[in-house]
């Protein structure tokens, strides 16, 4: 698995941005919120969510500073993105950009729902990226969960994203891990992105450049 360092290093050097990142697998302790914090945490309270919205906590205070305020931090965020799956929760913060948008999947598809996946993957793939899905070298589910972490990343970094889904945005090239994509309606937005995959982990990473939102 990365550590911070590593993995901002690594996605710095594919994206050509400043990266830095934050992985945190331990929710931070209610009692260390601020005061906004606590505000925000208390509808989540008691509800499935809560667990995972403290681990995003500590990934955006160790990326931010231990003695942070995250109360006012708020998505789709220009410099800053989080994304949590399972017991792990990672946040990263790009400089010099207009947008930025991260997705980590830990979870392991068997061949059966990857096939459920394929099916209906037309709500969230364009034609060139389904043909893709079919012939894609390193197997059905490992190519579902990389395009899924990619489309991710990059609805996250478009600011603009209200009213759209992910299948309003298509990746140039599917087989390539590091790429461009454009917003189908506007191809003049383009959206640079990388992955990485590791053993039982998937992630992406993408900016925009230009005008913030």
């Amino acid at each position: 698995m990365w550590d911070d360092a590593t993995l901002g290093l690594r996605l710095g050097a594919r994206l050509g941005a400043s990266v830095r990142a934050a992985l945190a697998d331990t929710p931070l302790p209610a009692t260390e919120l601020t005061p906004g914090e606590r505000a925000r945490f208390a509808a989540l309270a008691g509800t499935a969510r809560a667990a995972s919205w403290l681990r995003g906590r500590a990934a955006l205070r160790r990326l931010l500073g231990s003695d942070s305020d995250t109360a006012d931090v708020t998505f789709p965020c220009a410099r800053l993105s989080l994304s949590h799956s399972a017991e792990l929760a990672l946040a990263i913060r790009v400089e010099g950009v207009a947008g930025v948008g991260v997705d980590l999947e830990t979870r392991r598809l068997s061949m059966a729902q990857a096939e459920r996946w394929r099916s209906s993957a037309r709500i969230f793939a364009t034609v060139a990226e389904r043909q893709w899905l079919e012939r894609a070298p390193e197997g059905l589910e490992a190519a579902l969960l990389r395009l899924w972490t990619i489309k991710e990343a990059v609805f996250k970094a478009d600011g603009g994203n209200a009213g759209r889904v992910l299948g309003d945005y298509a990746i140039e090239d599917p087989s390539r891990r590091d790429g461009d994509a454009v917003v189908r309606c506007d191809p003049q937005l383009r959206v640079r992105y990388a992955s990485l995959g590791e053993p039982g982990a998937m992630l992406a990473a993408a900016v925009r450049r230009g005008r913030a939102w």
